[in-house]
Order: structure tokens, then C-alpha cells, then sequence
């Protein structure tokens, strides 16, 4: 409740991780890159996902994945949790 950002490990393999993610509302994920195939979930409230190309608002519900190493952003438009799926190649 202090910090504006929180996240738990549910599942951490050589080539997959899921987290889920909780931003307070204005909270914000500045530009970074991963290192594999992303997807996320909103399970609740509201983000912007940003691209250098596009911004896309989320919902509850809805999904949006992401090729690796396309710089990306995320903010809340308001408390919001999501799922994050990292999933990387083996080496």
C-alpha cells in the first residue's frame, strides 16, 4: 500500500515466468525491453500499454502480447493488477 508498484513470482522456470503486477493508479513501468514473447493480462482495473508505435487501453479481461525486445511502457489509468507472461528461449 506504501509503494506505488508491487509484484509476486507465481511460476519461474529456465524459459517461463509469471508474475502478477499491481500499480497503483498514475503509477508507471517507464520504456524497458524483455528478453522474450510477453503477453499481459489486465485482472483488474485499467492500463496503457505503450509502444514507440501505438498506446492501447486495457481493460479487465482483455490481453495484449509482444514480441521480444520491442521497447514498452505500462501505466495505470487507475489500481490496476495484470498477469505478465515472460516466456524465453533456451540458450
Amino acid at each position: 500500500a506504501e509503494n506505488d508498484r508491487n509484484s509476486m513470482t507465481v511460476f519461474k522456470s529456465d524459459t517461463m515466468r509469471i508474475l502478477i503486477i499491481g500499480l497503483h493508479q498514475n503509477a508507471e513501468l517507464k520504456p524497458h525491453t524483455a528478453a522474450g514473447i510477453i503477453s499481459v493480462q489486465v485482472l483488474e482495473g485499467q492500463i496503457e500499454f505503450s509502444t514507440e508505435l501505438q498506446n492501447t487501453i486495457l481493460d479487465k479481461g482483455q490481453m495484449i502480447a509482444l514480441h521480444e525486445n520491442i521497447p514498452h511502457s505500462v501505466k495505470a489509468l487507475t489500481d490496476s493488477f495484470f498477469l505478465l507472461t515472460l516466456s524465453m528461449s533456451r540458450k
